[in-house]
C-alpha cells in the first residue's frame, strides 16, 4: 500500500514537472525561436522536439506526446477564454476538457490521472499568470501594469509615455494619456446603438502622472503639479498620422486633443479624385509638419522632445542643440550661436519626420545621433560632416515602406551601469514588420544583440521610477492601451531552459543505449 501511494504521487509530482517544463519550453523557446528564425526556427524546433520523443521509452511514447500535445492545446484553449463571462468560461472549460481527453484517449490512450493533473496545473497558470507578460521573463521582472488607459470602443492605437520629475522630488514620473469617460460613454452610446461613427472625429483624452508610493504606482492630482511643466516635457506624437494633430486645451491646463486636419467627407473627396491624390497628401503632410513645429513650446524643458534636445556632439563645446524643422540642424552653445551641424532632405529623404535621440555608443565620449526614419542610422558629426557608423541593412528589391528598426532610448538598465541602445527592430529572418524590445551594443560598424522580448510593447523609456537608483523599463503594450513597469534581471533564463533540454536529451540518449545493451543477442527472446 505504502509502495502503491508513493509511485501514486511520483506520478502526480512527474506530471506536474513535466507541465511545467512543456510551459516554458513553448513560450520561452518554441516561440522565440520561430518569431525570430521563421522556417530555420521551425526547423530548429521539429529537431528538438524530435529529440525528446525519441528519448522517451518505447511503451510510454506514444501517450506521454499525445498528453504533452492535450497539455498545451488546453493551455491556448483556456487563455483564448480568459475574457468570457463567468457561465460561458466555466462551460467552455468543461467543452475543452471533455474533448480533448476523448481525443487523447483516442490518440494515446494515456492516463486519465495524469491529464487531470496537467489539465489542474493549466487551468492554475492561466488563472495566476497573466500570458502576455510571460515573455517578458526572459529578460524582465514585471513591477507594474496600468489598468487600461483607453477604453473599448475607440480608434486610438496608442499614446505617447514620457518620464520625468513633474514634482520636483528627484524621482521621475511616468506620464501618459487616457480617454475622458464623456468620450468613452459617448463612444459606447454610439457603438450600442449601431451608429456608424465618422471616420475623423476629435478624440478626447487627458494627460495622466503615475508616481511610485513605496508599494505602487498612483495616478498624481493635476493640482500638485506644474501643467506647463507637463505639457513642455511631453513628446510630440500624432496618433494616426498625418491625419490629426495634437493640441493643448484649456481643461486645467492639462486637457489634450487630437484634431483631425480634414472630416470625412473632405478625406472621401480628395481619394476619389486619383490624379490629385498625391499632391493632395503632400499638402497634407505639409500641413501636419508647420503644425508640428508651430505647437512646440518655447519653454526650456527640451530634455524629452523628439523634435529639440541636447547633445554632447562636438568635442570642447557645451552641449549642443538638436533641433528638426523640415530640416535637422546642431547649434552650439545650446542654440544661441551658430549651426555647426545641418542634415537636409538631400541627406535623408524623411529628414522632417525622423526622430533622434542622442548618446555616445563607440565610448569616444563624445554623443553620436541616433536618427529614426525608414532607414535608421547612427551618425557622427565630425568638422561639420557627418559620418554613418551604423545604418539599418537594406534588403535588395525591398519596398516595404516601414519603419523596420526604431531607436527608442540609450541608457542602462538595471544593476548594469553601461548605457546600452533599446531599440524595437524586426525578426532576423521574416520580413514581416513587427519589431520587437530588443538591447544593442555597438562595437566596429556592427550593433550586436543582448537581449530581446517578443512582445508588444511600444514607447520604450528608461527611467529611474521608483527610486532605487537602477533604471526600469517602462512601454505601452498596443492596442491594450496598459502601461509596463519592466525590471531588468541578469538570470540565465534561456540559458538554463537549454541546459535542462539538452540534459533530458542526454539522459533520454543514455537510458535508450543502457536499454538496448540489456536486452539478448537478436534484440528478442531466446528460444
Amino acid at each position: 500500500m505504502v509502495r502503491k501511494c508513493l509511485q501514486c504521487s511520483w506520478g502526480i509530482v512527474n506530471s506536474i514537472l513535466l507541465a511545467l517544463y512543456l510551459f516554458v519550453f513553448y513560450e520561452l523557446l518554441i516561440v522565440p525561436a520561430v518569431l525570430d528564425w521563421s522556417a530555420y526556427g521551425v526547423a530548429l524546433v521539429l529537431l528538438l522536439i524530435s529529440l525528446l520523443v525519441w528519448c522517451i521509452p518505447d511503451e510510454k511514447r506514444l501517450s506521454t506526446t499525445v498528453t504533452a500535445l492535450t497539455f498545451l492545446l488546453a493551455m491556448k484553449a483556456i487563455d483564448n477564454i480568459r475574457d468570457f463571462p463567468l457561465l460561458n468560461k466555466i462551460f467552455g472549460t468543461l467543452f475543452i476538457f471533455f474533448v480533448l481527453l476523448i481525443v487523447g484517449k483516442l490518440l494515446g490512450r494515456f492516463k486519465v490521472r495524469r491529464y487531470l493533473v496537467m489539465f489542474l496545473v493549466a487551468l492554475i497558470l492561466n488563472s495566476t499568470i497573466e500570458m502576455s507578460q510571460v515573455r517578458f521573463w526572459t529578460e524582465f521582472g514585471v513591477k507594474w501594469v496600468s489598468p487600461a488607459l483607453y477604453k473599448k470602443y475607440g480608434s486610438v492605437d496608442y499614446f505617447p509615455i514620457a518620464l520625468a520629475d513633474v514634482d520636483a522630488d528627484g524621482i521621475k514620473e511616468i506620464i501618459t494619456q487616457e480617454n475622458l469617460d464623456l468620450a468613452a460613454r459617448e463612444q459606447r452610446d454610439i457603438a450600442e446603438k449601431g451608429v456608424v461613427e465618422s471616420t475623423l472625429e476629435p478624440e478626447y483624452s487627458r494627460f495622466v502622472v503615475y508616481k511610485w508610493n513605496g508599494e505602487t504606482f498612483r495616478e498624481i492630482q493635476p493640482g500638485k503639479y506644474d501643467p506647463d511643466r507637463l505639457a513642455a516635457l511631453l513628446p510630440v506624437d500624432y496618433i494616426g498620422y498625418p491625419l490629426y494633430e495634437s493640441t493643448i486645451r484649456d481643461y486645467n491646463g492639462t486637457e489634450h486633443r487630437l484634431n483631425p486636419q480634414l472630416d470625412s467627407a473632405e478625406l472621401v473627396e480628395k481619394t476619389v479624385r486619383f490624379g490629385s491624390l498625391p499632391f493632395e497628401l503632400l499638402k497634407l503632410n505639409q500641413r501636419s509638419l508647420e503644425a508640428r513645429i508651430d505647437s512646440f513650446p518655447d519653454v526650456s524643458y527640451p530634455e524629452l522632445s523628439p523634435a529639440k534636445l541636447p547633445g554632447n556632439l562636438l568635442p570642447g563645446l557645451p552641449e549642443e542643440l538638436v533641433i528638426i524643422d523640415d530640416t535637422l540642424k546642431v547649434w552650439d552653445s545650446q542654440g544661441k550661436k551658430q549651426v555647426v551641424g545641418t542634415l537636409t532632405r538631400e541627406n535623408i529623404p524623411d529628414i522632417g519626420t525622423a526622430e533622434i535621440l542622442t548618446g555616445d555608443v563607440d565610448g569616444d565620449n563624445t554623443d553620436e545621433l541616433l536618427l529614426t526614419a525608414e532607414t535608421s542610422r547612427i551618425l557622427k558629426l565630425t568638422d561639420g560632416k557627418w559620418q554613418t557608423l551604423w545604418s539599418y541593412p537594406a534588403v535588395m528589391g525591398d519596398k516595404a515602406r516601414f519603419q523596420k528598426f526604431r531607436f527608442e532610448d540609450f541608457a542602462p538598465l538595471g544593476s548594469n551601469p553601461t548605457p546600452h541602445i533599446i531599440a524595437l527592430s524586426k525578426s532576423n529572418v521574416r520580413d514581416n514588420p513587427t519589431r520587437y524590445m530588443t538591447g544593442y551594443i555597438y562595437e566596429n560598424g556592427t550593433l550586436y544583440q543582448k537581449w530581446r522580448v517578443f512582445s508588444g510593447l511600444i514607447n520604450l523609456r528608461a527611467g529611474d521610477v521608483d527610486g532605487d537608483g537602477k533604471n526600469e523599463l517602462v512601454g505601452y503594450m498596443y492596442r491594450r492601451h496598459q502601461v509596463f513597469v519592466l525590471e531588468k534581471h541578469n538570470l540565465p533564463v534561456v540559458q538554463g531552459l537549454y541546459i535542462i533540454t539538452a540534459g533530458l536529451i542526454v539522459t533520454g540518449f543514455g537510458l535508450q543505449w543502457r536499454k538496448k545493451r540489456k536486452k539478448p543477442d537478436g534484440g528478442g527472446q531466446v528460444a
